[in-house]
């Protein structure tokens, strides 16, 4: 698998990252930036996910941290050849 589905893939975790983040009020309400450090089993389940950093707010962090654990699987197995951790830019700019 090349870059470029590797890519694609970065893209889809990052995009069930924020789908998931806004069921959250505490998360969804705040404007933060922040890394995601992600690790995926063969199935696409989340073995472990963590802030790497923080966004400049420890309550929103704790919050963050919080809904992240409850992300239990997303949409798509990962590549074979995926690098883990999965190191992610998640953003909300309200």
């Amino acid at each position: 698998m090349g870059g470029s589905q590797l890519r694609w893939y970065a893209q889809m975790l990052k995009q069930s990252i924020l789908t998931h983040l806004a069921d959250f009020d505490k998360v969804r309400s705040k404007r933060y930036k922040v890394v995601v450090r992600m690790w995926l089993r063969q199935d696409g389940s989340v073995q472990n996910v963590e802030l790497e950093g923080s966004t400049g707010d420890t309550d929103l962090d704790r919050e963050l941290e919080l809904a992240l654990a409850q992300l239990g699987r997303v949409d798509e197995r990962p590549p074979q050849n995926l690098p883990q951790p999965v190191r992610l830019q998640v953003e909300s700019r309200l």
